[in-house]
């Protein structure tokens, strides 16, 4: 993610010129009058009548009010009437927009997933405004992004964050399918946590033995290798994780114990619905395209619908209300 790519309607802008290609004016030739067409607007960005002033030259009106000779009368000149000028509908220009901080973070992260769905689903059902307020509730009161990310032992890396949004922002603006399975990766968002814990050290949630969500949440994030180590119980005896005394562990290969997918190794997922019960729950192989599935982590693609794992499309990955 490096920057949005900006996806602008060009103008074609009309120079006044005499015999020799050069300005006319003031050199003999004939006068190019402000306000004429294909002259120079007004210092008051006025033109004569049925003109329109475009980018400081005069130009017949189109019909559409706004004289861009797009025929939408929005002066944006894509000619799909919604005055985006045919960019990523996002907000753009700051170049800081993607230094965020805890606090800031399901902000930006549900402003990038919303324009992603305005921008590469063709029906998204909904607009903008409205999936952002739904998609912002979901990752502060469920997801608890922000919340964790202000925990001392998850280790928050800023840097990482940035460059994680900036990417996050590029793929949603070339409606690169891939972008889920990235989004997931450690490369991707989860890879904001370092972590403080090293490898056997104790990541036991603060509060035990009756921790909050918020406490569990910033205990599973809290290891500083996740490539190859999480926050696994100490004992697979003992209660559910998060209420159980735990250790940065290696990853759970199949069949190992588990809470989250975060918990086993590449290729896995944790087989724990309701992440409530780790006396059960175990790592389990992905299932290939086709195969039955109740859940998207089920599937290599990460997309399960009407019961079964499909490709990770454009449409698939970006129509957030249709998974």
């Amino acid at each position: 993610m490096l920057r949005s790519i900006l996806l602008i309607g060009s103008f074609l802008l009309f120079a006044c010129a005499g015999g020799d290609g050069e300005s006319a004016s003031g050199d003999g030739g004939p006068q190019c009058d402000e306000g004429s067409e294909s002259c120079d607007c007004t210092a008051d960005g006025d033109c004569d009548a049925n003109l329109a002033c475009v980018s400081g030259t005069c130009v017949a009106a189109t019909g559409d009010g706004d004289g861009d000779g797009d025929g939408d009368g929005d002066g944006d000149g894509d000619g799909d009437g919604d005055g985006d000028g045919g960019r990523f509908p996002i907000d753009d220009g700051d170049p800081n927009r993607n230094m965020v901080t805890p606090g800031e973070l399901c902000d930006r992260l549900s402003t990038i997933q919303c324009a992603g769905e305005a921008w590469c689903c063709d029906n998204p059902g909904r607009s903008q405004p409205t999936c952002k307020a739904i998609m912002l509730e979901g990752c502060l009161d469920g997801l608890q992004l922000d919340a964790v990310a202000m925990q001392p032992i998850t280790g928050f890396d800023a840097a990482h964050a940035e460059l994680a949004f900036t990417q996050f922002e590029q793929m949603a603006s070339d409606c690169d399918p891939a972008i889920t399975s990235w989004g997931v990766s450690l490369e991707g968002l989860p890879g904001i946590f370092g972590g403080t814990v090293l490898q056997g050290g104790n990541c036991s949630p603060a509060g035990l033995p009756t921790p909050t969500r918020l406490q569990g949440l910033a205990a599973l994030s809290s290891c500083i290798s996740p490539a190859t180590h999480a926050c696994l119980p100490a004992d697979p005896l003992l209660l559910p994780i998060p209420r159980a005394m735990s250790r940065c562990e290696p990853l759970s290969a199949s069949g190992g114990v588990c809470f989250t997918d975060a918990n086993c190794a590449d290729g896995l997922y944790c087989d724990n619905p309701d992440y409530e019960n780790v006396l059960t729950a175990s790592c389990e192989p992905r299932l290939d395209l086709g195969a039955s599935c109740s859940q998207a982590n089920h599937c290599t693609s990460l997309f399960c619908k009407g019961g079964q794992c499909v490709e990770a499309t454009v449409q698939v990955a970006y129509c957030l209300t249709s998974r």
